[in-house]
Formats: structure tokens, sequence, C-alpha cells
């Protein structure tokens, strides 16, 4: 007769760590650690935060859940600048959500300057209707300025008129559709921080002859 070891599935463990960096005044790049016990399959993270005043806590809000269980990086926006927030990160499996692991980090003054340069890479992305589209994943100057969020300004080479996609404030990667096929684009992201804006260079990207696989970096 064989023992069955297995064990059941329960909920993890806290995060082995977690951090908050500033981003700008209204936002904060979390990074952490998935959990040491993990007491089974993960299948995502859900994030907290909470205003902290003096000793009063404010109301409970939660980030939209990560579904990733690969993912150890998020960015928290649309907060307050010059803000002190409670931030909880607990670990999820099929059996629900883990223990909690909180750290306490404050949003940077209101903008008084414009955000360091950004960078951005970019993936193409399968034709949809016989259009083509780029994601765009913006890459901030974390060790500088950085800026809170961004978005994309593109345009037909030799054209003069930018075009400019909705600003992107929870994540760092954001989709442009409905391009032209093998078409050439000058294409650069803005990072934004109040009322400062900041563009990349611009990077020419061609619509056509590139597989899906295909990422460039842009400096």
């Amino acid at each position: 007769m064989k023992l069955n070891l297995l064990q059941p599935e329960g909920t993890p463990g806290p995060v082995a760590s977690f951090d908050a960096i500033p981003m700008g005044s209204s936002a904060l790049y979390l990074i952490w650690k998935r959990p040491v016990d993990q007491n089974g399959i993960l299948t995502g993270y859900r994030i907290y935060y909470e205003e902290v005043d003096g000793t009063k806590l404010g109301t409970k809000v939660e980030r939209p859940p990560i579904t990733d269980p690969r993912e150890t990086r998020a960015k928290l926006a649309s907060l307050q600048p010059d803000t002190k927030y409670r931030i909880t990160i607990r670990a999820t499996t099929s059996k629900g959500q883990g223990e909690p692991y909180y750290i306490e980090a404050s949003t940077s003054e209101e903008a008084e300057s414009a955000p360091d340069m950004p960078e951005f890479i970019w993936s193409r992305l399968p034709d949809e209707e016989g259009k083509a589209g780029v994601e765009v994943t913006w890459v901030p100057a974390v060790e500088g300025h950085p800026g809170s969020h961004f978005y994309v300004q593109y345009k037909r080479k030799g054209e003069n008129q930018w075009e400019s996609t909705v600003m992107e404030e929870t994540q760092d990667t954001l989709a442009v559709k409905g391009l032209e096929r093998s078409t050439l684009y000058e294409m650069r992201v803005v990072a934004v921080d109040g009322r400062f804006q900041t563009p990349s260079k611009v990077e020419e990207i061609e619509t056509g002859g590139l597989g899906t696989e295909d990422t460039v970096v842009c400096y």
C-alpha cells in the first residue's frame, strides 16, 4: 500500500520581502519576492492600500488583482502627493489569500520639475482586421525622477502631427492598435508627473516584416 505524501493545498505564507519606491508625486512602484511557504500553486497577488494620518488609517482600497503568479512588480497609481500609505500584499492560491505583509511608504511632494527622460521597449502585436499593433512598455528612470505615469505618441514618418494614446496610470504597458501595415512610424513615450511631461527619444518602427516575438529596446 502506497502512502499519499502530497499535502493538501492551503493558503500561502507572507511574501519574502516587500518594498515601495516613489514614482513622481502620485505613484509608488512596488517590488516583492515570492513567499517561501507557498502551500500550493500560486495564482497571483492581492494588494491593498490606505492613507496613514498619525495613528489613524483611512479607507482600505484594493488595487486591481494581479493574476500572473510570476509577477513580482506592480505600480500603485492615482495617489495623493506627499502622503503616507500603508500597503498590504497577500499571495493567493486556489484556497484564497495568504498571510499579509505590509509596509508604509510616502509619495513625493507635488512635482516642481519635469521627469527624467524615459526609455521604452516595444514588440509587434498580431494584426487585427487588417490593422497592425504595437505593445509599448515604459521603462521609467526609477533611480532619478521617473514620473508617475505615461502615454504614447506616434505619427507616420514625415508627418508633423503627433497622435496620442490615453494616459496609462496603472500599468507600464500600453497597446497601440489600428496602425497601417507595412508603414514606417515614429513613436515615443511621454513620462508625466503633475503638470510636467518629458518625451523619450523618437524610435522609428516598421509595422511590417517583424515577427510577434521580436522585442526592441529603445534608449
